[in-house]
């Protein structure tokens, strides 16, 4: 391969977008809505999409996001078994508004939006590397998550 040419390869892969799914509050923080967002398709897709899910919905849509802001990816872990372990930072805990409907939309988004991956069956929520019972009182987190085993 010439210098041209891996030049050229580079920029190419740079340039290639995926789809993804992040799942988000309805504009009246009913229900969860699906939005489709394209991302630079790189390795460890699942920490760009959490990422992306912890900016919030696009300007021009009238969802709402459904993790307190401020909240941070401390990291993203993804298991041969299917099992994903994502830590969030304590904002995700200390900046919830504690009520149950707003706690189950953030579990289930985290979840629905990181099960759209085929390697990724279960889901476990940190807080700063610690295991918690909720996010804000009202849904357990301590165990591994699923989306038929949450519910709203």
């Amino acid at each position: 391969i010439t210098e041209t040419e891996e030049t050229e390869t580079l920029v190419d892969s740079a340039q290639e977008k995926l789809e993804v799914e992040l799942w988000l509050a309805s504009s009246d923080g009913n229900d969860l809505v699906k939005e489709t967002r394209e991302i630079a398709k790189v390795e460890g897709i699942a920490r760009n999409t959490i990422n992306e899910l912890l900016k919030g919905p696009s300007p021009e849509s009238n969802l709402l996001p459904t993790v307190p802001a401020g909240t941070k990816l401390n990291d993203i872990n993804v298991k041969d078994d299917g099992l994903i372990i994502v830590d969030f930072s304590k904002e995700i805990t200390d900046n919830h508004i504690g009520d149950p409907k707003a706690e189950a939309l953030t579990v289930n988004s985290i979840v629905k939006t990181l099960c759209q991956f085929p390697t990724v069956k279960e889901v476990q929520i940190l807080v700063d590397g610690k295991y918690v019972e909720t996010l804000a009182g009202n849904v357990d987190v301590s165990k591994v998550l699923t989306p038929e085993t949450i519910s709203q």
